[in-house]
Formats: structure tokens, C-alpha cells, sequence
């Protein structure tokens, strides 16, 4: 396989993670926005938004988006809990390692 064929099917591979959590994330926040209607469970759209966001950051990371990852993994950071905290720092400390 040549190089260009790698790259373009590593970045095919980050485009359809970002897209599968883009739509959980929005079927996470419709299903908020009517409690009458049962959402459409295309995936499992059960977990928690700051999980959610830790998925989306490191798609962001494998596109090569660090700083897009940044900003996602700074709200992990204020709104996650202890286990979630600890790994979007891990992940800046990996992207960032002198911040």
C-alpha cells in the first residue's frame, strides 16, 4: 500500500468517528429537548455528553486537530468526573507535554 493511501484512509477513519460522535452528541441533545418522543436509537446514545466529548477530542486529535482537541478536552476537565478529568489531561499532557 503507498503512503498517500494510508494517509487517506487514516483520515477517512477519523472523518467517520467525528461523524458518528457529532450524532450522538446532537441525538444526546434532542432526546433533552422532547420528553414526549422516544429519541431514534441509531447507536447507543445512552452515555453520558462528557464521555461523549473525550470520544470527539480524540477524533480531533487523529485528524490532527490538537487544537480543536484542546478546547473539547478544557471542558471535559471543568465538567468530568474524576476518571474523565484524569484522561483528557493525560491527553494534553501527550499533545502538549511543556504546557
Amino acid at each position: 500500500m503507498k503512503q498517500g493511501e494510508a494517509q487517506e484512509e487514516d483520515e477517512f477513519a477519523a472523518l467517520t468517528s467525528l461523524s458518528l460522535v457529532l450524532m450522538k452528541l446532537l441525538l444526546m441533545e434532542n432526546s433533552s429537548d422532547d420528553d414526549d418522543e422516544e429519541p431514534i436509537d441509531f447507536f447507543d446514545a445512552s452515555g453520558d455528553e462528557v464521555a461523549t466529548k473525550l470520544d470527539l477530542a480524540r477524533a480531533y486529535m487523529d485528524m490532527g486537530d490538537e487544537e480543536g482537541a484542546r478546547v473539547i478536552l478544557e471542558d471535559v476537565i471543568n465538567a468530568g468526573n474524576e476518571s474523565q478529568v484524569a484522561e483528557a489531561s493525560s491527553m494534553m499532557e501527550r499533545m502538549f507535554p511543556s504546557e
